[in-house]
Protein backbone atom coordinates (compact mmCIF):
# COMPACT_ATOMS: atom_id res chain seq x y z
CA UNK A 1 0.00 0.00 0.00
CA UNK A 2 1.30 3.44 -0.87
CA UNK A 3 1.51 6.03 1.87
CA UNK A 4 -0.77 8.99 1.11
CA UNK A 5 1.39 12.09 0.71
CA UNK A 6 -0.65 14.15 3.19
CA UNK A 7 -0.12 11.65 6.04
CA UNK A 8 2.93 11.09 8.19
CA UNK A 9 4.08 7.50 8.75
CA UNK A 10 2.56 7.62 12.24
CA UNK A 11 -0.79 8.92 10.94
CA UNK A 12 -0.94 6.30 8.20
CA UNK A 13 -0.10 3.57 10.72
CA UNK A 14 -3.33 4.30 12.61
CA UNK A 15 -5.56 3.57 9.61
CA UNK A 16 -5.59 -0.21 10.10
CA UNK A 17 -6.63 0.25 13.76
CA UNK A 18 -9.53 2.49 12.73
CA UNK A 19 -10.58 0.07 9.99
CA UNK A 20 -10.50 -2.99 12.24
CA UNK A 21 -12.40 -1.13 14.97
CA UNK A 22 -15.12 -0.15 12.48
CA UNK A 23 -15.32 -3.69 11.08
CA UNK A 24 -15.70 -5.24 14.54
CA UNK A 25 -18.34 -2.63 15.45
CA UNK A 26 -20.41 -3.78 12.47
CA UNK A 27 -19.72 -7.52 12.52
CA UNK A 28 -18.36 -8.51 15.92
CA UNK A 29 -21.41 -9.00 18.14
CA UNK A 30 -24.31 -8.71 15.73
CA UNK A 31 -23.47 -8.60 12.05
CA UNK A 32 -24.99 -5.77 10.06
CA UNK A 33 -26.80 -7.21 7.05
CA UNK A 34 -28.46 -5.96 3.90
CA UNK A 35 -31.44 -3.78 4.70
CA UNK A 36 -30.19 -2.69 8.12
CA UNK A 37 -29.82 0.98 9.00
CA UNK A 38 -26.56 2.08 10.63
CA UNK A 39 -25.89 5.35 12.42
CA UNK A 40 -22.34 6.70 12.39
CA UNK A 41 -21.11 9.72 14.32
CA UNK A 42 -18.70 12.27 12.95
CA UNK A 43 -16.24 12.17 10.10
CA UNK A 44 -13.19 10.64 11.76
CA UNK A 45 -11.43 7.45 10.76
CA UNK A 46 -13.61 4.88 12.53
CA UNK A 47 -16.81 6.57 11.36
CA UNK A 48 -15.69 6.87 7.74
CA UNK A 49 -14.57 3.24 7.64
CA UNK A 50 -17.87 2.19 9.29
CA UNK A 51 -19.84 4.12 6.69
CA UNK A 52 -18.01 2.39 3.85
CA UNK A 53 -18.11 -1.09 5.41
CA UNK A 54 -21.83 -0.74 6.21
CA UNK A 55 -22.47 0.03 2.55
CA UNK A 56 -20.50 -3.04 1.49
CA UNK A 57 -22.69 -5.09 3.85
CA UNK A 58 -25.79 -3.65 2.18
CA UNK A 59 -26.90 -1.29 4.93
CA UNK A 60 -28.26 2.23 4.71
CA UNK A 61 -26.14 4.75 6.60
CA UNK A 62 -27.30 7.81 8.49
CA UNK A 63 -24.41 9.97 9.70
CA UNK A 64 -24.08 12.87 12.11
CA UNK A 65 -21.55 15.67 11.83
CA UNK A 66 -21.02 19.29 12.79
CA UNK A 67 -20.52 21.23 9.55
CA UNK A 68 -22.01 21.49 6.07
CA UNK A 69 -18.61 20.72 4.51
CA UNK A 70 -18.28 17.48 6.47
CA UNK A 71 -21.87 16.61 5.63
CA UNK A 72 -21.11 16.92 1.92
CA UNK A 73 -18.05 14.70 2.34
CA UNK A 74 -20.11 12.03 4.13
CA UNK A 75 -22.81 12.18 1.45
CA UNK A 76 -20.13 11.82 -1.24
CA UNK A 77 -18.90 8.71 0.58
CA UNK A 78 -22.41 7.28 0.45
CA UNK A 79 -24.36 8.30 3.55
CA UNK A 80 -28.05 8.34 2.63
CA UNK A 81 -28.74 11.08 5.17
CA UNK A 82 -26.51 13.38 7.20
CA UNK A 83 -27.69 15.25 10.26
CA UNK A 84 -25.82 18.36 11.36
CA UNK A 85 -25.98 18.02 15.14
CA UNK A 86 -25.14 21.70 15.71
CA UNK A 87 -28.24 22.67 13.74
CA UNK A 88 -30.31 19.73 15.00
CA UNK A 89 -29.34 19.14 18.64
CA UNK A 90 -32.15 16.59 19.05
CA UNK A 91 -30.70 14.46 16.27
CA UNK A 92 -32.08 11.28 17.83
CA UNK A 93 -35.60 12.47 16.95
CA UNK A 94 -34.44 13.23 13.39
CA UNK A 95 -33.02 9.70 13.11
CA UNK A 96 -36.38 8.31 14.18
CA UNK A 97 -38.11 10.52 11.61
CA UNK A 98 -35.75 9.32 8.85
CA UNK A 99 -36.51 5.69 9.77
CA UNK A 100 -40.28 6.13 9.99
CA UNK A 101 -40.04 6.00 13.81
CA UNK A 102 -38.42 2.53 13.73
CA UNK A 103 -34.88 3.60 14.64
CA UNK A 104 -31.53 2.24 13.52
CA UNK A 105 -30.27 -1.32 13.81
CA UNK A 106 -26.71 -0.40 14.74
CA UNK A 107 -24.99 2.66 16.18
CA UNK A 108 -21.25 3.13 15.88
CA UNK A 109 -21.07 5.28 19.01
CA UNK A 110 -17.93 7.40 19.27
CA UNK A 111 -19.27 10.28 21.37
CA UNK A 112 -19.48 8.33 24.62
CA UNK A 113 -21.02 10.14 27.57
CA UNK A 114 -22.13 13.11 25.50
CA UNK A 115 -24.15 11.13 22.96
CA UNK A 116 -24.97 7.68 24.35
CA UNK A 117 -28.44 8.60 25.63
CA UNK A 118 -29.49 9.99 22.23
CA UNK A 119 -27.93 6.99 20.46
CA UNK A 120 -30.04 4.66 22.58
CA UNK A 121 -33.16 6.69 21.80
CA UNK A 122 -32.34 6.44 18.08
CA UNK A 123 -31.96 2.66 18.31
CA UNK A 124 -34.58 0.23 17.03
CA UNK A 125 -35.95 -2.56 19.19
CA UNK A 126 -33.32 -5.29 19.13
CA UNK A 127 -30.67 -2.83 17.99
CA UNK A 128 -26.97 -2.87 18.76
CA UNK A 129 -24.63 -0.13 19.98
CA UNK A 130 -20.87 -0.44 19.62
CA UNK A 131 -19.36 2.02 22.09
CA UNK A 132 -15.96 2.93 20.66
CA UNK A 133 -13.08 3.72 23.01
CA UNK A 134 -15.11 5.54 25.65
CA UNK A 135 -16.33 4.81 29.12
CA UNK A 136 -19.65 5.76 30.62
CA UNK A 137 -18.54 5.37 34.22
CA UNK A 138 -16.72 8.63 34.85
CA UNK A 139 -19.10 10.80 32.91
CA UNK A 140 -21.84 11.56 35.37
CA UNK A 141 -24.23 11.75 32.40
CA UNK A 142 -27.19 10.55 34.40
CA UNK A 143 -27.95 7.87 31.81
CA UNK A 144 -31.43 6.51 32.40
CA UNK A 145 -31.05 2.71 32.84
CA UNK A 146 -34.56 2.27 31.46
CA UNK A 147 -33.14 3.11 28.04
CA UNK A 148 -31.35 -0.23 28.22
CA UNK A 149 -34.27 -2.41 29.28
CA UNK A 150 -37.16 -4.08 27.55
CA UNK A 151 -36.06 -3.43 23.98
CA UNK A 152 -33.54 -6.22 23.34
CA UNK A 153 -30.71 -3.74 22.98
CA UNK A 154 -27.09 -4.87 23.10
CA UNK A 155 -24.30 -2.52 24.13
CA UNK A 156 -20.71 -3.55 23.49
CA UNK A 157 -17.61 -1.55 24.31
CA UNK A 158 -14.72 -1.67 21.86
CA UNK A 159 -11.42 -0.32 23.12
CA UNK A 160 -8.07 0.04 21.50
CA UNK A 161 -5.40 -2.28 22.64
CA UNK A 162 -2.21 -0.62 23.86
CA UNK A 163 -0.41 -1.99 20.79
CA UNK A 164 -2.48 0.37 18.60
CA UNK A 165 -1.09 3.35 20.52
CA UNK A 166 2.51 2.67 19.58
Amino acid sequence: MLLPSHLSFEEAATLPCAAVTAWVALTGHRRVTAGDVVLTQGSGGVSVFALQFAQVLGARVIATTSTAEKAERLKALGASDVINYTETPDWDAKVRELTDVRGVDCVVEIGGPGTIAMSLKALAVGGHVSLIGASLSASGTGLDPLLLTGRGITLVTLRRRPSCDR
